[in-house]
C-alpha cells in the first residue's frame, strides 16, 4: 500500500509541477536501485489535462513497451 502512495506520489509531482516530458529508463538489475547500465529509455508527453490515475496508465504502457522492445536484451 506505501509503494502504491509512493508510486501515485511521483505522478502527482510530475503533474504539479506541470512536466509536459517524463520518461522511462530500463536497466540491469543490482543491488543499487536505478544505478545498473542503461538498456534504453524512453520519452512520453504528459498532457496538462491528465489525471494521476491517467499519467500512471498512460506511463504504465511506455514502461511495458520498453520491456517487450528489449526482451533479447534482458
Amino acid at each position: 500500500r506505501q509503494r502504491q502512495r509512493c508510486i501515485r506520489g511521483r505522478y502527482q509531482r510530475v503533474l504539479d509541477r506541470g512536466v509536459d516530458v517524463s520518461g522511462a529508463t530500463l536497466h540491469r538489475i543490482n543491488e543499487e536501485m536505478d544505478e545498473g547500465e542503461i538498456i534504453d529509455q524512453i520519452t512520453y508527453r504528459v498532457r496538462e489535462d491528465m489525471s494521476v490515475d491517467e499519467l500512471k496508465e498512460y506511463a504504465a504502457k511506455h514502461e511495458a513497451r520498453i520491456v517487450r522492445t528489449n526482451l533479447d536484451e534482458l
